[in-house]
């Protein structure tokens, strides 16, 4: 893993922890991420800045920087992207060419210990981001707030495991 920028973490410990389910385009927040990218460039990977743009729901950014690469940290991203913008199938899709343990079992960590803290609020068993965008599929069809912000905590966990594999 490579250090992160205390600018970065610092900024990140500022915003809720939940992430949106669909695009989102706020441009002071946008404004904010491209000022903390362009401040840490040196220090961040590209994929360090594709993860930034998709916690706050900005898909198009982070969509460009993963779709020409091909590690599994990449691919799974996409697959969130895929996930944010409705386009379901396709998310699987990306879930599914993911095969790098580590990355996997970083998420799974992730989610566990969002697991932990609930009293047995969400699903049991091993995380799945197939059975995870299925869910999100049935919510986006008969969304209740509160299914909506549990689903939102699983995504940013499931992000934040992403983050940590980084």
């Amino acid at each position: 893993m490579r250090l992160i920028p205390e600018s970065v973490s610092v900024w990140l410990e500022g915003l809720p922890k939940s992430l949106p389910l669909s695009p989102m385009t706020d441009p002071d927040i946008d404004r904010q991420v491209g000022e903390l990218i362009c401040k840490c460039k040196v220090d961040l990977v590209l994929m360090q800045e594709a993860a930034l743009w998709i916690r706050i729901g900005e898909i198009d950014r982070s969509h460009r920087i993963v779709q020409d690469d091909s590690s599994s940290v990449a691919t799974y991203m996409h697959g969130m992207i895929h996930r944010m913008e409705g386009d379901y199938w396709n998310a699987n899709y990306w879930f599914n060419r993911v095969r790098e343990k580590q990355l996997l079992e970083s998420i799974e960590e992730s989610v566990f210990a969002l697991r932990e803290g609930t009293q047995g609020e969400l699903p049991e068993g091993p995380f799945s981001p197939t059975e995870f965008t299925t869910r999100c599929e049935q919510a986006s069809r008969r969304v209740s707030k509160s299914n909506r912000e549990q689903l939102e905590s699983i995504a940013f966990a499931e992000w934040q495991g992403v983050w940590n594999a980084l």
